[in-house]
């Protein structure tokens, strides 16, 4: 088969959402039946209960699609090579989880000690082990779908075509636009009908919201170029891995154990739980941008010296 990356690239962007338009309705329908049988009492489903059953349709309809779509690209190859484990593999995803978890956290901790976060006194200990084991699980299937699918597919389709630069901006604006892809609906939306689906489409872009969400925007846009230019430099997703999950990791494990006080340092902190909402996780982000860039830069000139010799 010819690799046609773009067309690869369009399937799972055009077609995810169709059909999850189309199919919602009826998941929506038959599960309701299904648990009105179970429980008679049960309510059927609002609006906002109607947005994350299309959500779940349209991430099912791209897992199914996703295996055809990397044989269309031509990048199986690449990214099973990308994946492949070895033991220093594994170092290096545990050192740059680590070094991702300890970065997020230092966020939280300045807010502590600034006075945006106080400390939840109704967790215990054991709650703080059995959530970090969870959200440690659940970071790193983050970290490999999501670097698999925007810088193993999507960067990696774009990449052939385009310069790094290039293609790494745009991956990286897709990467920061598709999380606010959350429509507020009405409360009175009709969930009802066949083309309910196609009536959420038009409000997904409603779910962002500049002055609330350019600091979380910003800091998105950064990480997806920061990851973009490890992959490049490490010819593997890996680290890349690693620094997305220990990221996640720091930020769920936080949001847990600290509560936001909301009258302090809303725009350094972000008006949401999680940090990376704020401007201070951009000054994160950007530190470890920079790093990148000259560990790439540094990378080539080791290789043009080698070839040189």
């Amino acid at each position: 088969m010819k690799p046609r990356p773009i067309l690869a690239i369009l399937l799972l962007i055009v077609v995810p959402p169709l059909v999850g338009a189309l199919i919602a309705p009826m998941v929506n329908a038959h599960l309701i039946t299904a648990l009105h049988r179970m429980w008679p009492g049960f309510e059927p489903f609002n609006a906002p209960e109607f947005r994350r059953v299309m959500d779940r349709c349209v991430l099912a309809v791209s897992f199914v699609l996703l295996f055809p779509a990397l044989r269309l690209s031509g990048l199986l190859p690449r990214i099973r090579g990308a994946l492949k484990i070895s033991g220093d593999r594994v170092r290096v995803l545990a050192v740059a989880a680590m070094v991702g978890l300890l970065s997020m956290s230092c966020g939280y901790l300045l807010g502590w000690l600034m006075g945006g976060y106080r400390l939840n006194s109704g967790i215990s200990a054991a709650q703080i082990l059995g959530r970090a084991a969870m959200f440690l699980a659940g970071s790193i299937f983050i970290g490999l779908f999501e670097e698999t699918f925007f810088r193993g597919f999507f960067f990696g389709a774009l990449r052939p075509r385009l310069n790094f630069w290039l293609a790494a901006i745009i991956a990286s604006l897709f990467f920061a636009s598709v999380h606010f892809l959350h429509p507020n609906l009405p409360a009175n939306f009709d969930a009802s009908r066949w083309s309910s689906g196609f009536a959420v489409m038009p409000l997904m872009i409603q779910g962002f919201d500049p002055a609330r969400d350019g600091a979380f925007a910003i800091t998105l846009f950064l990480m997806g170029l920061t990851l973009c230019r490890l992959y490049e430099t490490d010819g593997h997703l890996w680290r890349a891995i690693g620094l997305h999950g220990g990221w996640v990791w720091a930020m769920q494990l936080s949001a847990f154990v600290f509560n936001h006080n909301w009258a302090i340092m809303r725009g350094l902190l972000g008006p949401g739980d999680y940090v990376s909402q704020g401007a201070l996780a951009i000054v994160i982000v950007a530190v470890f941008f920079v790093w990148a860039i000259l560990r790439g830069h540094n990378s080539k000139v080791q290789s043009s010296g080698q070839e040189n010799r």
